[in-house]
């Protein structure tokens, strides 16, 4: 693997950090903050899906410290690197379904994106964790399209 191209992992890591993140605070928001008719159904899936996305944020940093660089963690990088919008606790739950789909997607294309690095740099154990986590995104956006 070249220097450049690990560099190109790492950074493209580096960005499914901040959004994992991003969508982590994100969903715990929507989590304590849901309230109506599916107020329960929605509250149990939404720490479902933030637990998952937990241990998605210390994976990643695992891989971008295999890949022999240190993980760069605060607000402020993390929200230079990060494409997913903050949430709004004021939403309603349809309005926090609509915003959690958009994230999903949004990390869909991320770790897209990261792929290509992984497979450029032919490294196939990172390949093979971003498959997981584009499968547990799918998996979400399957369930949050069904809640509508």
């Amino acid at each position: 693997m070249t220097q450049n191209t690990n560099h190109n992992l790492i950074t493209s890591l580096n960005k499914a950090l901040s959004n994992h993140f991003a969508l982590y605070i994100k969903t715990q928001n929507y989590h304590w903050n849901i309230q109506g008719p599916a107020f329960l159904n929605l509250h149990e899936l939404f720490e479902t899906q933030y637990t998952e996305i937990s241990s998605f944020i210390d994976a990643t940093a695992e891989h971008i410290r295999s890949l022999n660089s240190k993980v760069p963690a605060s607000f402020e990088i993390f929200n230079k690197n990060c494409e997913i919008l903050p949430g709004n606790e004021s939403f309603t739950a349809s309005e926090m379904i609509k915003d959690l789909i958009q994230s999903h997607e949004t990390m869909e294309k991320v770790l897209k994106e990261a792929l290509q690095e992984t497979e450029t740099a032919s490294d196939h154990v990172i390949n093979d964790y971003l498959i997981g986590c584009l499968t547990f995104h799918r998996k979400a956006l399957w369930f949050l399209k069904s809640s509508l």
